[in-house]
């Protein structure tokens, strides 16, 4: 029975840290087997201090040449553009800082049910 309970914990714990990689941009599958391979704990641990990586975005395409004479027409679109693009870039920013934020308060709630699951065996053991 405790043998069952330990690699069913196992297992569970090594699919959240695999959710919690994949949350900070790593790969979802690969950090399941490293945790599966080490402790759960560890490697959520060397996720946590790993820094988060960007997603891939959508595919950027290459503007159409026949649209920079119409800005070269209009100089006050242009300058919204660049309103736009810098508006853009600040609410990226901050979402990719809502992110990391999001990951560490997952790790660090993944790891205290780690423990706490750790705790209930071992005193359970004794």
């Amino acid at each position: 029975m405790t043998t069952i309970f330990i690699i069913v914990v196992w297992v569970l714990t090594s699919v959240a840290v695999g959710y919690r990689a994949d949350l900070r941009g790593r790969d979802f599958v690969g950090w399941i087997f490293l945790s599966l391979l080490i402790s759960p704990l560890v490697a959520a641990f060397i996720l946590f201090l790993l820094p988060a990586r960007a997603r891939l975005g959508p595919a950027t395409t290459t503007q159409d040449p026949r649209w920079a004479n119409l800005r070269a027409l209009t100089p006050d679109m242009e300058a919204q553009t660049k309103v736009e693009e810098a508006t853009r870039q600040a609410a990226v920013e901050a979402r990719r800082r809502r992110e990391d934020r999001q990951a560490v308060i997952g790790s660090i709630i993944a790891v205290g049910l780690i423990l706490s699951l750790f705790l209930v065996f071992y005193l359970n053991a004794q």
